[in-house]
This record gives structure tokens, C-alpha cells and sequence, in this order.
């Protein structure tokens, strides 16, 4: 059996957010994780590049309807991606070292390349309406952890009784 829809949507997005490589034409190369715990303070360890793909539970639309033949049920669904973005480490060898960009500039490049790759179909392969960049947020937890954390809204909707299956 297939997955529901929304298990579908986020699986689109962690394939867009795995099209990030310098290969396709972006600035770095960044990797989608999905946390296996509900605690991600277990999800620290995640390295340079690593892109934390969170799932929030879905949301009725402020105006929320279930017109059409068949009825269906509309939805907004909150992801974040937390892309972590490391400060370059003196003492290590290689690319690391090698990238001595500021940080800032760094950042400013991670969430440009997640927006064009996730906008590329905002109809995340026809199982969505839409998806919206709702805000983008900075965070510094310390020296070694800086990143930026993209709020996206996906709006969806299945049939009423049945969340395996969209509806137009």
C-alpha cells in the first residue's frame, strides 16, 4: 500500500532538498536527513551540509472546505528544513579547511539553493497545490552549530475519507 499523502509531500522534499550538488549546478552540495528520534538533540550530530527535514502535523486552511465531487479535505502541511552550516575548522584538512567564506555567506547560499530546488515544482509532483517559503530564520546554538531553518507550507488536500488519496 502507498504511503498518505503528506509521508508523500515530505519524501518529495527530501528528494528536492538531495538535488542540491554542486554536480547539478549549485553553490555546495547539501544532504537531506530525516530525524528517526522525536528528540533532536539526538539529531546533533548532523555535519556540514546536513539538511534536518522536520515534519509538523497538518493544518486545516483558515477557511477550511470540503466542497467538490467527491468532498475533500484541505490541509497545510509545516515543514522545516534546518540546514546546518559549519564554521571551518583550522585543524581539519580538505574542504573544511579549504572553506574560509564568511559564514554568513555560507548561510546566504544554503537557502538559496534549498528555495530554487524546492520551488523547481511547487506542486511537489502534482500531490500538492502549492508550497510557500513562510519564513526563513538564522540561529547560532554555538561556534561549531549556525545554520538557517526554512519554514515551507504545503498545501494539499485529500479525498475525505481517504488520506492515501489527493484530491484536486
Amino acid at each position: 500500500m502507498a504511503e498518505p499523502i503528506n509521508e508523500q509531500i515530505v519524501e518529495d522534499i527530501v528528494t528536492a532538498v538531495n538535488t542540491v550538488t554542486m554536480a547539478n549546478d549549485y553553490k555546495q552540495d547539501l544532504a537531506a536527513k530525516r530525524p528517526i528520534r522525536g528528540n533532536l538533540e539526538a539529531e546533533s550530530s548532523a555535519g556540514n551540509g546536513t539538511i534536518l527535514v522536520i515534519q509538523d502535523s497538518p493544518e486545516p486552511p483558515e477557511k477550511p472546505y470540503t466542497e467538490g465531487n467527491p468532498p475533500a479535505q484541505h490541509w497545510i502541511l509545516p515543514v522545516y528544513l534546518a540546514a546546518y552550516i559549519l564554521a571551518p575548522d583550522p585543524d581539519r584538512s580538505g574542504a573544511a579547511a579549504a572553506d574560509s567564506d564568511p559564514i554568513d555567506t555560507r548561510i546566504n547560499r544554503a537557502e538559496a539553493d534549498l528555495i530554487k530546488a524546492i520551488m523547481a515544482d511547487p506542486t511537489r509532483g502534482g500531490l500538492a497545490t502549492d508550497t510557500k517559503i513562510a519564513a526563513a530564520e538564522r540561529f547560532n546554538d554555538d561556534a561549531n552549530f549556525t545554520g538557517v531553518v526554512l519554514t515551507l507550507n504545503v498545501l494539499y488536500a485529500v479525498k475525505e475519507t481517504d488520506p492515501y488519496t489527493a484530491a484536486a
